[in-house]
């Protein structure tokens, strides 16, 4: 059957994820946090805000480390995983699904203690869903680190420069180029560089729907009004985006590898 490799590769590969160490470590460091937004916050409705934080760097950072320990949790095996039809073209989606699998199971640990301490369910399900995503876009982005570096040391490196860029080096770019004196005259071009970023998606869209951002701060800039008004779903999209097309660049290295 055409779906046989699939199943197979995604049933191995969520069995693979269960004892993932980096799975492990994030689930336990999620309940933890989780504990600490309820504990340590004055005020109830502090909590999502402690949720953006862990979102952005600390799921941002497990999600990029776990898909390059799903994409080189098996080399040696390689020879004879490749050798059985149609596992190349299943072995790319099938990591990628069980890594999303294990964060979708574990980011409960994170939100389920606010729930009992007044936090709008609401609010916590839009913020799980959202924090899906942006892990999805971090697990796409360390397959492709780890199919390319094919060696432990050398992924875990590329994946931690990887999220460090993305986090913290593209909005000082982002930021250069809004402080250079031909691109003031475009000030569309600074709004769509920060709308391509996923992470910088996840915060603005995050700070719209938590009401920390008036929506008067827009400006006159219609770009940016637009993108206010459709916050929530322009991550959708951005993330999505990123995840399809990083998956495409693992998948291209998969079929592409000789062993």
């Amino acid at each position: 059957m055409r779906g046989a490799p699939f199943r197979a590769v995604l049933g191995r590969e969520l069995r693979a994820a269960g004892h993932s160490r980096q799975i492990r470590v994030f689930a336990a460091l999620a309940l933890a946090a989780g504990l600490a937004a309820v504990s340590f916050n004055e005020f109830a409705g502090s909590a999502p805000f402690f949720f953006l934080q862990v979102a952005l760097h600390a799921v941002s950072l497990f999600s990029v480390l776990a898909g390059v320990g799903a994409a080189l949790a098996e080399p040696e095996e390689w020879p004879f995983l490749f050798a059985q039809p149609g596992a190349r073209r299943a072995l790319v989606p099938g990591k990628f699904l069980a890594v999303a699998a294990a964060f979708a199971v574990s980011l409960p640990f994170l939100f389920a203690p606010a729930l009992f301490r007044g936090s709008s369910p609401a609010v916590l399900g839009g913020l799980y869903l959202q924090t899906l995503l942006l892990a999805a876009t971090g697990a796409a982005a360390g397959l492709v680190a780890g199919f390319y570096s094919r060696d432990r040391v050398r992924g875990f490196f590329a994946a931690v420069v990887l999220w460090i860029a993305a986090v913290f080096l593209y909005d000082f770019a982002a930021l250069a180029t809004a402080s250079w004196s031909p691109a003031r005259e475009w000030p569309d071009l600074w709004i769509a560089l920060l709308m391509l970023n996923p992470l910088d998606a996840f915060r603005i869209q995050a700070l719209f729907s938590l009401e920390q951002i008036p929506p008067e701060s827009a400006g006159d800039r219609p770009l940016a009004r637009w993108w206010v008004t459709h916050a929530t779903a322009w991550f959708a999209v951005v993330s999505l985006m990123w995840t399809a097309l990083l998956l495409a660049f693992a998948a291209r290295r998969a079929g592409r590898m000789e062993i």
